[in-house]
């Protein structure tokens, strides 16, 4: 999912928009629409900015 969504989905949740109108609005499922806010109160904001992926380490 892109960061504008997530983005896009916090100014909404601020503005008391229930999940399944942001789902809509998005064009995502209810069920990540769940997931950002619960991390969204949790953690405000930033618990929804996208995060460097782990390097992947292989042995030789």
């Amino acid at each position: 999912m892109s960061e504008a969504r997530r983005v896009r989905a916090v100014e909404l949740f601020e503005d008391g928009v229930p999940n399944a109108e942001i789902a809509r609005t998005v064009g995502v499922c209810a069920e990540s629409v769940r997931r950002w806010r619960r991390a969204w109160e949790e953690g405000g904001a930033s618990a929804l900015r996208r995060r460097a992926a782990l390097p992947v380490v292989r042995p030789n």
